[in-house]
């Protein structure tokens, strides 16, 4: 851990990884890596994005019981607002531009605003609600957001909750119950909301635990380069769909990573993944705007050049394929580097 940052420099690592395989998830219709069963369900690494969350921030916060819910809030919301706001309107400027494409001829086989992408999708996501009312698509527009729409409004609730020392405790016990009730039958929360909820809680308590018994869990750092890849893997192809158990896992693997002291700790400190870990978010939120414009690029020019090309080019197996892929994910790399610099960093920093 390292206190000077205020950061677990080995779960960031954990994040920057998980970003990565949401990435190749959504890359999954590329080359059959959908074949790969961990790559198929990297899905389910949104939960650990909540847990963790909810691990860090609670961190963050035992550290100072003077927070005012205005500092708290700006805090939050410069955090996550404008990078949302800005790759909403990169993906909309998409559209404009498909709208624009149609108009001159070019046919590229789906309407501009319509379906994920219609235009009474646009308010909700603005205001980061899309996750919370089932009458609203989670999926629309740039759908990586839909997790970024059900923490905004949790740390809210967290905040209100932890000022509350007297009931906090059954707050956050309340939470994980009703979230994990949701995720195990429908009583009219969102699974995007359970999930959420019940991770974001579960992240929570998992911190005060490691606080408390960190001597414990340091004891088994020798066995964790094992256990812990071993529970993550498991995880992912026993329980690929959204249930009440990749949270748990994922609650005691945050733990034993950041109690860890041992090799895993070297291997997830290495500069690359410390790295990954630092555009984390960036790479997150905007994969999506990005794997667009590389897609319209691919259909767009061939039209414009007369050269033939179908998507079954890299659907299938081959060297475009594989070479789509690497080009997507070092073009997501670049752009999140910048949006760190110049977004993340701009904002978030300035309300510090």
């Amino acid at each position: 851990m390292s206190t000077q940052k205020e950061r677990f420099d080995s779960l960031d690592s954990l994040r920057g990884i998980f970003a990565i395989m949401v990435v190749l998830y959504h890359l999954r219709w590329v080359g059959n890596i959908k074949e790969i069963e961990f790559v198929a369900h990297s899905r389910i690494f949104v939960d650990f994005f909540f847990v963790l969350s909810g691990f860090v921030l609670s961190f963050k916060f035992s550290k100072s019981h003077t927070i005012k819910f205005k500092d708290f809030f700006t805090n939050r919301f410069k955090r996550i607002y404008p990078l949302h706001i800005i790759t909403l309107l990169v993906i909309v400027g998409i559209q404009v531009a498909l709208l624009v494409l149609s108009h001159l001829g070019f046919n590229i086989g789906k309407d501009a605003f319509s379906g994920k992408t219609a235009l009474n999708e646009l308010l909700p996501n603005i205001l980061l609600l899309q996750s919370w009312f089932s009458h609203f698509n989670h999926l629309s527009f740039n759908y990586a957001s839909w997790s970024i729409s059900i923490e905004f409004y949790i740390y809210l609730a967290f905040f209100l909750t932890a000022i509350s020392n007297r009931f906090k405790w059954l707050f956050w016990i309340i939470a994980i119950f009703i979230g994990g009730l949701n995720l195990i039958k429908d009583y009219g929360l969102t699974i995007q909301a359970a999930r959420g909820i019940y991770g974001f809680f579960l992240g929570v308590i998992s911190f005060y635990i490691y606080r408390s018994e960190k001597s414990k869990f340091e004891k088994l750092s020798f066995v964790n380069i094992i256990l812990i890849p071993a529970l993550i893997y498991a995880t992912i192809i026993l329980s690929p769909k959204p249930s009440i158990y990749p949270s748990l896992v994922f609650s005691i693997c945050i733990i034993l990573v950041a109690a860890d002291k041992g090799v895993l700790n070297r291997a997830l400190n290495i500069r690359p993944l410390l790295k990954a870990g630092e555009l984390s978010y960036s790479i997150y939120l905007t994969h999506v705007p990005t794997l667009y414009f590389i897609f319209a690029i691919f259909l767009v020019l061939p039209k414009v050049f007369h050269i033939p090309f179908s998507r079954a080019i890299i659907e299938e197996p081959t060297i475009i394929a594989y070479g789509y892929i690497v080009t997507c994910l070092i073009t997501v790399i670049f752009v999140s580097t910048l949006t760190k610099t110049h977004i993340e960093d701009r904002f978030y920093k300035s309300s510090r």
